[in-house]
């Protein structure tokens, strides 16, 4: 699966190492260009259509089978389109994906560091990522304005913790990076998550020091807080 193929110059090297190819173009004309090169070629779906609303699993299922996405990715629609993807996670074995830089360190950071926020996280829960290589600007014509990246993410067969809470999943993450420099007894607290004192229990029931920074925790840390936070009573 190829999301935004342009002119095809991607499209056309895929085709000559996958069985099949679909491309899912929103310009019409682009659309209409990349039929006409194909010249008929019955390995090659072209799909005029928005991605981040195609239906993905729906997709995998009429294909029969899974879906591999490469894609050099518009820069601007990237990152809500790498949650997209996420969302169709079952329909898909992995992604190679485009990025700017900067968004591509962000999806492999560790924890802890500045780059270290949600899309780390997610990442990390439901993929195994890593950076293959950068791209020049001189790489593109015209150049744009800042360096890509291109990321391989292994999708999982489970995410590395089962989530219980989706909804309050998010609600954490916001807590633990909106505010970095709180810590993160006073995060989740501030964020309406519990009292400090019952937090602070909850914190080192799990082996977590209440002082420490909300970014410095693992997607397996963040995970666990999460569930446990979900087992009690709604606040």
């Amino acid at each position: 699966l190829e999301v935004g193929p342009g002119i095809g110059g991607l499209t056309f090297l895929l085709l000559g190492r996958a069985k099949k190819v679909i491309a899912v173009e929103i310009d019409e004309r682009l659309a209409a260009f990349l039929e006409e090169m194909a010249e008929g070629d019955p390995r090659l779906l072209i799909l005029q259509d928005d991605a981040l609303r195609l239906d993905l699993s729906a997709l995998a299922g009429r294909e029969g089978g899974k879906l591999k996405v490469v894609s050099n990715l518009p820069y601007n629609v990237s990152t809500p389109l790498f949650f997209h993807f996420l969302s169709h996670r079952e329909a898909l074995t992995s992604l190679t994906l485009m990025f700017q830089r900067e968004v591509a360190e962000r999806i492999t950071s560790p924890p802890g560091r500045k780059s270290y926020g949600t899309l780390a996280v997610y990442a990390g829960l439901y993929t195994r990522a890593r950076i293959l290589f950068h791209v020049p600007p001189q790489a593109f014509w015209p150049p744009p304005q800042v360096e890509g990246a291109v990321v391989r993410l292994e999708v999982l067969p489970h995410p590395v913790v089962p989530m219980e809470d989706p909804h309050l999943f998010q609600r954490v993450l916001q807590a633990c990076f909106q505010k970095r420099r709180k810590t993160l007894l006073n995060a989740l607290s501030s964020a309406g998550l519990g009292t400090k004192e019952e937090l602070r229990g909850l914190l080192q029931g799990l082996g977590l020091d209440p002082q420490r920074r909300g970014e410095t925790l693992s997607v397996e840390e963040l995970a666990n807080l999460t569930n446990v936070l979900s087992k009690r009573e709604k606040f």
